[in-house]
């Protein structure tokens, strides 16, 4: 899996929507007033034949990593919602699925290496390097859109499939 890929790939596989209504909700709290609410429903629109699952989850923080001057650099908010609709009439299914995502929040610390008296650079990966010393926060804003179409028809001895994808990203 992933011929073509440098470092292999990684396949994700979403829950499909199901014959029963089901969902489920949760949240969580931490540090850095960071915090993440998720959920999900799913079920038939039509018994047996069309069913649908819309989830999504929304996270922010203040960030963990300050700089020499007490700003908070790694802050951020997420949104993501998705959707799935899948069609089984026997020989023909068709899965319909779209999502969203928009983030924003600190990015990229932007810093001048450290160097000593002499201007010789420090160690960068000294531990004891004082960290972050630019006024300057890094920030990154991004949206992710895509949909995806996959529709089959089982002839019996061969299944006929087309797969039709968009994708928009900004960053």
């Amino acid at each position: 899996y992933g011929q073509g890929a440098i470092a292999g790939a990684i396949n994700i596989v979403t829950k499909n929507p199901t014959n029963d209504f089901e969902g489920f909700a949760k949240a969580s709290y931490g540090v850095a007033n960071s915090y993440r609410l998720a959920g999900a429903v799913s079920g038939p629109i039509i018994a047996d034949t069309l069913f649908f699952r819309v989830s999504g989850f929304h996270r922010g923080t203040d960030g963990l990593i300050k700089n020499q001057r007490g700003q908070r650099i790694d802050g951020g908010n997420s949104t993501s919602l998705r959707g799935q609709l899948n069609l089984d009439t026997g020989p023909f299914t068709a899965k319909l699925r779209g999502s969203w995502t928009k983030g924003d929040g600190g990015c990229c610390i932007q810093d001048i290496a450290p160097r000593n008296a002499t201007g010789t650079l420090i160690d960068l990966d000294d531990v004891t390097n004082p960290g972050a010393n630019s006024d300057i926060l890094g920030r990154e804003n991004t949206r992710f859109r895509d949909a995806s179409l996959r529709m089959d028809y089982d002839t019996g001895p061969v299944t006929l499939t087309s797969i039709t994808g968009w994708a928009d990203v900004r960053q």
